[in-house]
């Protein structure tokens, strides 16, 4: 019973792809990010009737959050939003790990991967997206703190002398 619902599903989902553009609803080249994001809620509801299947998870993960910019460059017809919105792939591949971890076996190995790829997704993003105030502002804290510490030091010799 479950098994013929889902199977229904998906062929009326996939009678609504190829007939959309048939009859003017839509246009593939527009609506292909919704269906990486269809994608991974199927990965997921596969998951939840399956539990024991934790590795469902990554992949619904990687194509649910890897939509979201996609759809956002597809809406806005905008391509040149990726420049900086790359790093949503990398955290995806994080969050798909962390998800492993959490609804898996609790096992180390998936925690490593996910810790270091959410950490350069975050730097990745944060450098791409305020690159022109981080580097700024890091030279100016790195030479105010090079210019007290010289003075100080200048300080502590000139006074035990």
């Amino acid at each position: 019973m479950k098994t013929t619902m889902i199977i229904g599903i998906l062929l009326t989902l996939l009678g609504i792809l190829f007939l959309g553009p048939t009859v003017g609803l839509f246009t593939l080249a527009n609506i292909w990010p919704t269906i990486l994001l269809l994608l991974g809620v199927g990965f997921f509801m596969a998951y939840f009737a399956a539990p024991k299947l934790y590795g469902l998870l990554m992949p619904g993960a990687v194509f649910l959050i890897s939509s979201i910019p996609l759809l956002m460059c597809t809406v806005s017809n905008d391509w040149q939003q990726m420049s900086y919105l790359w790093p949503v792939f990398i955290l995806a591949l994080a969050v798909g790990f962390f998800l492993m971890y959490i609804f898996g076996k609790q096992q180390v190995g998936l925690l490593i991967p996910a810790v270091i790829l959410l950490a350069l997704g975050i730097v990745s993003f944060l450098i791409l997206n305020y690159i022109k105030y981080v580097l700024p502002i890091f030279f100016l804290a790195t030479g105010l703190i090079l210019i007290f510490s010289g003075l100080l030091a200048r300080r502590k010799t000139s006074s035990t002398t």
